[in-house]
């Protein structure tokens, strides 16, 4: 018997009057001790569908059909009491937004206590803290003795998001399902987490349904995957068979958006279109709208699912003898050879734009910043940072989960204040604390965090507005409607979405949001900090070719923090590495990526999951 059998599920819920078909008609099976990796966009239904499995759903949620069995039990007859009793020990959840589970009023060892005493009341306060401790070393977090007593604020994304896995598995569960567990993770420690479960997955018989957006990553941790499209699987199959036998369109499209994949100095191939509205979906196969290769027959009927051999089935009616035959557009090499592979193809010439003549527009001189902490112990998270930026230029900043990248943004962007060091704004020293409006104005951020960005209260046009009330650039109710209408437009949403909460948009649609509030006071500087890491693939390189087309449009800068080496080489025209708060290499992004000097940045590079 497996662990977990999921047969025929329909999960509907109400928002607004309607009715969302999040998940349409989902069966699967993950094995004992085996990774089945669920990948596809945003919206796409794979949280909804993880989550019914530990009934976490909203009360607007209704199962209208189907079963969930874990370990043969049927988990949608569960009462809340017993519920508890499988949550936790049986199935475990890691979810993609430490800010929802970590209480930010609690310190860190609190809340380790709470989960790890749940399950072993016998523990005592110090052995329940020396097993806290042993899993944050666990999952790559040094003097976890110290951070015990620290808040979730006190530590970088990356580290909550580690965090929150380690709670997770304190718990010692059969299965753990992990949404999006490795988003916020820069590439070591991205490796470093994966491994970590592919070893407990070998040493306990874990059985793992892990849900990403990433490809590199599916290929690198799955035994198998399922594509879904508008809450359905479209195609199953061995990561052997989903990379390199592909057969639904729908794939074939998520494979082509991979980074990796593109030449730079052209867009990236993104899905066109956005996904279906769940609430009216289209008659026939929802994806023939986007899909290049649609027959007739997709906009009347779906397709059921073709079976190609044991493992492999696909939703397609290409795969009918009737179809005419087509030829999958993706061809990737043998594993491990994709970065070899595209080094020709991407080693485009990029002069240093250091060198170009452009006048200096910010820089930054032994910029520190340190931190105490309880006991009287303190570390630098950023320790003498010097940068420069010029006018019409993209710099990448790279580096490890917790190497100080976001607190130099914050300190740029006036959030928080430097302990030593000066900061230079087209020539002119930026006092700390206290800076003139206009300077302010010409300075944005955009955060990683687009959830936590905008206020969950407000529509996203009321958003948008706010900012160009505070900027005093608009002022009557027609300019503002018209200014808004023009910003939706340039960053390719519907007008509809104006009146839309952020909670009814997708991930991808809050990040435009965010872009567009941005961008509505016409900053010179744009810093923006992880802005794609919680976007499927699809929508990362729809968001890429937004920023490479507005920054040519509007000619501002911007510092472009991720930890994806392979989009920060893609877009940037310099690259500054850091590591332990230091910059330890800058250069042209051609140079550093291609021909790096220090160790770091070659153990970076080495450390990127290519797909192909």
């Amino acid at each position: 018997m497996a662990p977990l059998e999921i047969s025929n599920l329909s999960i509907d819920i109400a928002v607004q009057k309607t009715m969302i078909h999040a998940v349409r008609d989902v069966s699967l099976t993950v094995q004992e001790g085996e990774i089945l990796v669920l990948a596809g966009e945003s919206g796409s239904g794979k949280s909804v569908l993880c989550k019914s499995i530990l009934k976490l759903l909203p009360r607007e949620a209704v199962i209208r059909q189907g079963g969930i069995r874990v370990h043969g039990e049927d988990v949608v007859s569960c009462t809340e009491k017993q519920m508890q009793a499988i949550r936790g020990r049986q199935v475990a959840m890691a979810f993609q937004n430490p800010l929802t589970i970590l209480n930010p009023s609690m310190t860190m060892g609190a809340q380790f206590r709470e989960s790890i005493c749940r399950h072993n009341p016998a523990l005592s306060r110090q052995e329940a803290d020396a097993m806290a401790i042993e899993y944050l070393q666990l999952v790559g977090i040094k003097d976890g003795k110290y951070r015990l007593d620290m808040l979730p604020q006190a530590f970088s994304g990356g580290q909550r998001q580690r965090c929150a896995l380690a709670i997770a598995l304190a718990g010692k569960p059969d299965i753990l399902i992990a949404d999006e567990p490795t988003t916020a993770l820069d590439v070591t420690v991205q490796v470093q987490i994966l491994d970590l479960l592919k070893k407990l997955q070998q040493k306990m018989k874990l059985s793992v349904l892990f849900v990403t957006h990433d490809l590199g990553v599916a290929e690198h941790i799955a035994d198998r995957i399922g594509i879904m499209y508008a809450g359905k699987l479209v195609e199953t199959g061995t990561a052997q068979e989903i990379f390199h036998d592909a057969r639904h369109p729908y794939t074939w499209g998520l494979l082509s958006s991979v980074p990796a994949m593109a030449e730079k100095g052209k867009p990236l191939h993104c899905i066109q279109g956005m996904p279906p509205d769940l609430s009216r979906l289209p008659a026939g196969d929802a994806f023939a709208p986007r899909n290049p290769y649609a027959l007739a027959i997709d906009y009347r009927q779906e397709a059921p699912l073709f079976a190609i051999s044991n493992t492999h089935k696909a939703a397609t009616w290409l795969l009918d003898p009737r179809a005419p035959q087509v030829i999958s557009p993706v061809h990737f090499s043998a594993k491990g050879q994709g970065r070899n592979r595209l080094q020709p193809m991407m080693a485009v010439t990029t002069k240093d734009r250091s060198d170009n003549g452009k006048p200096e527009l910010l820089r930054t001189e032994g910029l520190s910043k340190a931190f105490r902490l309880d006991q009287g112990h303190g570390f630098y998270a950023v320790k003498d940072v010097s940068l420069v930026l010029h006018e019409d230029e993209i710099l990448g900043l790279v580096g490890e989960s917790g190497c100080g990248k976001s607190t130099v943004a914050r300190m740029i962007i006036n959030i928080c204040q430097p302990t030593a060091g000066k900061i230079f704004f087209r020539g002119q020293e930026l006092a700390a604390g206290c800076r003139p409006r206009a300077v302010c104005q010409q300075m944005q951020m955009i955060f990683q965090d687009s959830d936590g960005a905008l206020n969950p209260r407000m529509t996203a046009g009321q958003s948008v507005a706010e900012g160009l009330l505070l900027s005093g650039q608009v002022r009557t109710r027609p300019d503002i409607k018209a200014r808004l209408d023009e910003l939706f437009a340039a960053v390719e949403l519907s007008p509809r979405c104006q009146y839309a909460y952020p909670a009814e948009l997708s991930g991808g649609q809050r990040q435009r949001v965010a872009i567009a509030r941005c961008l509505g006071i016409n900053p010179k500087l744009i810093i923006a900090d992880e802005p794609i890491a919680a976007l499927d693939v699809s929508i990362q390189a729809q968001i890429i070719n937004l920023l490479c087309r507005l920054q040519q449009e509007q000619h501002f800068s911007m510092i472009f923090i991720a930890h994806d080496l392979f989009v920060v080489h893609y877009l940037s025209h310099r690259i500054a590495v850091m590591h332990d708060g230091q910059i330890i290499e800058e250069g042209a992004a051609e140079k550093v990526y291609f021909q790096p000097e220090k160790g770091y940045t070659k153990e970076l590079l080495s450390s990127v999951l290519c797909p192909c």
